[in-house]
Parts: structure tokens; C-alpha cells; sequence
């Protein structure tokens, strides 16, 4: 998703107590239908995004269309000053509630502010520039101490506001809400093994979807069959780090034994694995689930026990349960 130039804020002190899967919530609804088994346990069904905003039409009258851009048919329109929820901002576009649906309203036409996914504290003097790349313009330097709220992430890249322009600067320079990935955690190598377990996980997925894979904890191994662990487990075996088929405590457990996981408020990058505990378990840390990561911090490749499919980890069913982040590029010698 693209994203234009969004008014962002610099913050004279950071908040405590939320953490970067916390801070911008969309929450899904699920009915839950809970497995029996001890291993692992995810509840999953049909899912609805909560809006990550509102704004005001400040125009006399506004087209609403059926997707982002003015080559998309006209499905209606809004009189000035009606207020409605954003659900997706591409673009110079906002995604709307709209009748029994959705539609699509031109940005600069509203007085919509994008909220931030979360907020940084600067470690070490660092260029911000024009775009997330060290071939892009520098517009000043960012300084030890100086806090920032982040509006998107790119490639390991921070979108902030910097003199009422928007910036980038690489997030290795800062901490988040007081959490620093540490040394190797960002390294080319951890960050290129967790985005092919990323990929990975994805054609996973659409193949469990042609090929109609069913969730079996005992069968979990076998071609067509599947659980949270053994999922993740084929997806970064792909990725070069085996886990010999562990089950989903015992993956956090490798992960910790080998210095490469993080607490649930350090911000995850595309392949590490999310841990959660949603129920009583004897397992490491009361681990009973655990998904995959992607670049945006409000997405996972979730295996869950009616599908594998794309679900929320701040939602209402997630949401403060996530308890450790793995990134097994580390453990990749």
C-alpha cells in the first residue's frame, strides 16, 4: 500500500505502557470454537476490520467511488460536512464505510488525520530523508533522545513527519517504546531470511487453499494436514532454519535458548514468528499459538483451525496476548 505525504507529529515525551502491536488496534471478530488438543490453539472465522479513523467532508458535495482514483465508477457521494469512518488510507484515497459496504473518497477533500502505528525514541545521530533509501535526498539529521511518532514502515525504513515535511530514517537508530532488536537482529542476512519465510508462508497458504489442507494436530506432519506449529515450521525450513517439526512452545523456547526473540512490544519484521498464548497450557511461556509476521504490523499469515489466512494480531481476539517474537534468521549460520 502507498501512501501520501500524512501529517504526522513530533511528541514531547513518549507513551508508556503500549506497545507497537498496540497502538494502532483493528480488531476482528471471531466465534470461538476451541481445540481440544494441548499442543496448539487458534480460534478463526470470518473477520471484520474496526475503522482506524474518522474525518469530515469539507466540501459542498464529495464522489464516492468504488475504488482508490478517479478512474473508478462513481458509486455515490457525501454532502459537505458529513463525518465517516476510514478503514484504509492508499494513496491520496480513503477507504469508507459506505451503505452496506465499502467505497472510496479523495483525501484532500476531508479533514482526515493518519493516526501512528507507533512511536520512537532516536538512539544515534541519523540522516532522515526524502524516501526509505540511502539513494534518496537528505533533509537534516535526527538526534539521540528526540522523539517521533511512525506512520508506515518500509524495508526497515521509518515514515515520520521531520519540519512539516514527511521523512525517513532507518529504525536501527532508534528504540521502540524502550526496545531495541539489538545487534543481528536487523543484519541483511536476518532481514532477507525472514522475508523468504514470509513468501514462503504465503505460497503455503494459497496452496492449503487449492488443495484444501484440514487442521489435524496428529496428522500435522503429512502432506494436506496441518497445525500452527508444523506450518511455520515448513515455512522458514524454506527459509533455511529447520525446527524439526517443534511444536509452538517449543519454537519459542529454541528462539530464547538461542538469543534470538524479543518481547512483545519490540516491533516485528516480515517472518518472525508471533507467539501468543490464548489458553491454559503447560507449555514454554503458555505458548499455545504462534503465526507469522509481515510487514505490516497489523497483518500475520495465521494458521488457524478453519484456515490459514491473513487475520489481525492487535485484534480483540489477539490483542494482549502476544507474548514473545522469534526471528530465527539469527539462529541461520
Amino acid at each position: 500500500m502507498s501512501y501520501a505525504s500524512m501529517s504526522a507529529r513530533k511528541i514531547a515525551s513518549r507513551q508508556k505502557g503500549s506497545s507497537s502491536f498496540e497502538r494502532r488496534k483493528y480488531p476482528l471478530e471471531r466465534k470461538r470454537t476451541m481445540s481440544g488438543a494441548n499442543t496448539d490453539a487458534n480460534e478463526n472465522i470470518a473477520r471484520q476490520d474496526d475503522p482506524i479513523g474518522s474525518c469530515k467532508v469539507t466540501c459542498s458535495a464529495l464522489n464516492v467511488r468504488s475504488g482508490a482514483g478517479s478512474g473508478y465508477a462513481r458509486i455515490g457521494g457525501l454532502t459537505g460536512g458529513k463525518s465517516v469512518q476510514v478503514y484504509a488510507v492508499e494513496g491520496d484515497w480513503l477507504k469508507i464505510a459506505y451503505g452496506t459496504g465499502f467505497g472510496w473518497i479523495a483525501r484532500k477533500y476531508t479533514d482526515f488525520k493518519e493516526k501512528p502505528l507507533f512511536d520512537v525514541t532516536i538512539t544515534g545521530d541519523v540522516n532522515v530523508r526524502t524516501g526509505p533509501g540511502k539513494e534518496n535526498q537528505g533533509l537534516g539529521v535526527l538526534y539521540p533522545g528526540e522523539q517521533y511518532s511512525v506512520y508506515e514502515e518500509k524495508d526497515g525504513w521509518y515514515r515520520i513527519e521531520y519540519k512539516g515535511q514527511v521523512g525517513w530514517f532507518h529504525g536501527s537508530y532508534c528504540t521502540v517504546n524502550g526496545e531495541n532488536p539489538g545487534p543481528g537482529g536487523n543484519d541483511d542476512k536476518v532481514v532477507a531470511a525472514g522475508k523468504k519465510a514470509e513468501q514462503a508462508a504465503r505460497a503455503l497458504m494459497q496452496q492449503s487453499k487449492t488443495e484444501g489442507w484440514v487442521y489435524n494436530q496428529s496428522k500435522r506432519k503429512e502432506n494436506g494436514y496441518y497445525d500452527c506449529s508444523s506450518f511455520c515450521c515448513r515455512a522458514w525450513k524454506a527459509a533455511g532454519y529447520d525446527f524439526n517439526w517443534a511444536n509452538s512452545g517449543s519454537m519459542g523456547k529454541k528462539c530464547d535458548d538461542a538469543s534470538a526473540s524479543f518481547s512483545a512490544n519490540t516491533k516485528a519484521i516480515a517472518g518472525d514468528l508471533l507467539f501468543f498464548a490464548l489458553k491454559a497450557t503447560d507449555n514454554y511461556k503458555g505458548i499455545s499459538h504462534v503465526a507469522i509476521a509481515t510487514d505490516n504490523q497489523n497483518e500475520m499469515i495465521d494458521p488457524g483451525t478453519k484456515s490459514i489466512s491473513i487475520s489481525n494480531p492487535n485484534g480483540s481476539y489477539y490483542g494482549g496476548k502476544l507474548v514473545l517474537i522469534g526471528r530465527p534468521g539469527m539462529m541461520i549460520k
